[in-house]
């Protein structure tokens, strides 16, 4: 029974993984360096987690930034979330009790600068709003 589990598990990741892997087949030449740079990984670990051949998941504070450098279109990315949470249903869990995390859907054809720009202007933003609330600071 045991092994039965283990095995849904890993079928579940390469099921996810393969999302990944078609769309990185389609994309540009450098885009697994991209990833690598982004995720302060060595390019052996990217091509671990990305590839479905490897049982070795996705860690989920990768996922995102994983889904916009790849530039899945929605259906994959629904298919890929799906999928994804099918794998990992303790992460889910903990993602949807969690009420500190706001999620922003960029638009796909942000590359990879534009999209660390906006986030670091998003945070910047944020934690001003949040010392305000807090009555830490104040707009002058």
């Amino acid at each position: 029974m045991v092994r039965r589990v283990s095995q849904n598990k890993s079928e579940s990741i390469t099921a996810y993984k393969e999302v990944i892997h078609k769309a990185l087949a389609r994309c540009p030449r450098g885009t697994k360096s991209k990833i690598t740079k982004e995720l302060s990984k060595n390019a052996s670990y990217i091509s671990q987690i990305t590839n479905p051949e490897y049982a070795i998941p996705i860690p989920g504070q990768y996922v995102n930034k994983i889904v916009n450098i790849c530039a899945l279109n929605s259906e994959e990315e629904k298919q890929f979330r799906h999928l994804y949470a099918v794998a990992h249903p303790d992460k889910e869990k903990k993602r949807t009790r969690s009420n500190n995390e706001i999620c922003i859907q960029l638009p796909k054809s942000m590359n990879a600068t534009e999209r660390r720009r906006v986030e670091q202007a998003i945070n910047e933003i944020a934690e001003t709003i949040i010392n305000l609330v807090a009555g830490n600071g104040n707009l002058h």
